[in-house]
Order: structure tokens, then sequence, then C-alpha cells
């Protein structure tokens, strides 16, 4: 059996170890997401539906129509298991005012595949703390494409605000930066747990 001055060494070389690797993989992870080329950069405009669409009735639960915006694509994935990141963002949203900013990816045939969306608003009101002012105008995802070809990016808002313009930036990372963020963060803290029980063991 080790002397406790010995294990404490051990003990603080491990912890050491844990923390190097973990920052190292979050750097990676960091590396990793950086975009290696931009499929889209710019605004897109609301597109007025036809009448025909304006009157069709609302899907239950919902109390405002979705609201169309101009198409961006065709674009080009040349590599199966490409990560597509997916950023939307609005002007300052009236006061009180809110939307639902959805995105669609499409196939070649403009076929649907998959979307996601997120609320933007804008509130402010007093509370016990005094007056508070409360703002979400930006969205963001990353998307795995699976297959190569060419796609289409759609997006559509409901609610009672809709922004004349939504700036859309696409752009392809150089790989999924996720699997290295999660082992980076486990890591660092497993490490960060040993070096507290190494001090907590020298201070007794």
């Amino acid at each position: 059996m080790l002397p406790a001055e010995d294990d404490e060494i051990h003990l603080g070389y491990l912890a050491a170890v844990f923390i190097f690797f973990g920052v190292l993989s979050l750097i990676t992870a960091w590396k990793l997401s950086e975009p290696v080329a931009t499929l889209h950069n710019g605004a897109v405009s609301f597109r007025p539906q036809p009448i025909a669409e304006e009157v069709e009735p609302l899907e239950a639960g919902e109390e405002y129509a979705a609201k169309n915006y101009a198409l961006i694509g065709p674009f080009t994935i040349d590599r199966p298991g490409q990560v597509l990141k997916v950023e939307m963002s609005i002007a300052q949203p009236a006061l009180n005012a809110w939307c639902f900013v959805e995105g669609e990816l499409l196939d070649e045939e403009q076929d649907y595949l998959l979307s996601f969306g997120q609320e933007l608003w804008h509130e402010k009101g007093r509370d016990d703390e005094g007056l508070w002012d409360e703002t979400e105008k930006s969205s963001e995802m990353k998307l795995t494409i699976p297959q190569r070809g060419k796609y289409y990016f759609n997006i559509k808002t409901q609610g009672n605000f809709r922004p004349d313009q939504i700036f859309v930036t696409l752009t392809l990372p150089y790989a999924s930066s996720i699997p290295h963020t999660i082992f980076g963060i486990l890591t660092l803290l497993i490490g960060v747990a040993l070096e507290k029980i190494r001090r907590m063991r020298k201070s007794s």
C-alpha cells in the first residue's frame, strides 16, 4: 500500500491528465466547428402566398397562418454526413411581438425532409426587482445531411409579427464538434473532481 503522500502525487497527476485532455478536446471541437464553406449569407424577403394558400384553414391548435420567405438554393452537399450550420436572425421585434421562425430542409425535388424552429420575441415589464426588457432575435442549429446531393432551404414564420426580411447564414463546418465537446466537458469535470479530492485529502 502506497503512503498517503505518494497517493496524493498520483491523484494530482491523474487530475492533470484529465484536465489536459478535456481542454484539448474542447479546442479540437472549436476547430472542427469552424466553417470551411459558406453556402448563403444574406437576407431573404417575405414571399406572399397565392390567395388559394392564404384561405386554407389553420391546423389544429394554430392561431396564425404560416408565411413563406424566398427559397434558398439549390446548394450542393458533396459528402455524406456533412454538417450544415444554420443561423437565422431578425431585426429588433416590436414590443410584445413574437414570431415562430421555422427552417425546412428540402430535397432536390423541393420535397420536405426535416425542419426546426424557435420563437423570437421582444417583451418588457416590471417585477419586484424593477424594470426588465428581454429580446430573442436569433436562432442557430446544426443539421447532419445523410446523403450527398442538391438541397433547398425554406423559411416560414407564424405569429403576430412578420419580419419583412430574415438574415440567414448557411455554412459547412469541417465536421461535427459534438463528440469532442461532450468528451471534453466530461473529462474536465472528472479532472476538477479529482483535484478537489486531492486537496481535501491534503488538508485533512
